[in-house]
């Protein structure tokens, strides 16, 4: 794999793996309360059913994903909310990285603080995806989603 060619190169290939993390929790989280859109034909089944015997899937006891069903209303609506911060979160990080990868900005030391603050955004935003599954701690969400808004306002700077 080529190393970068200097620091903002480095910085901006760093700032875009960030980016990739956001959209993926964003992307994740917007699935939900969209059930009846996927299909589950990678793992033998079809809207749920079993393809090869009817009936409704049958859950193995070490399955670790999450359906709809398992979230109640009020943690649908929580999940929800955190899927439009999610979203946002990634708007954000698109139009930051956008002019450092064009060359926009060159000052690195500036650009060293900027990935710092994106390192602690990046984190606190994959929190409040983690989070958003039951069991929810509402209290715990609105405080890593406080977090991500503070290293925001640092990269911002």
């Amino acid at each position: 794999q080529k190393c970068p060619t200097d620091g903002r190169a480095a910085i901006s290939k760093a700032l875009l793996r960030s980016a990739t993390f956001l959209k993926d929790v964003a992307t994740e989280l917007a699935e939900l309360g969209h059930d009846e859109d996927r299909s589950g034909k990678e793992n033998g089944e079809e809207n749920g059913e079993n393809v090869n015997g009817g009936g409704p899937r049958v859950r193995d006891e070490d399955d670790m994903r999450f359906d709809d069903d398992d979230f109640d209303e009020e943690e649908m609506r929580v999940a929800t909310q955190c899927a439009a911060f999610a979203t946002a979160s990634f708007g954000f990080m698109r139009a930051l990285v956008a002019p450092i990868v064009r060359g926009a900005a060159s000052d690195v030391h500036a650009l060293e603080k900027v990935l710092d603050a994106c390192a602690g955004f990046q984190r606190a935003v994959e929190e409040v995806g983690a989070g958003v599954y039951p069991p929810q701690d509402v209290g715990e969400l609105a405080a890593h989603a406080g977090h991500a808004m503070d290293q925001a306002r640092a990269m911002a700077v």
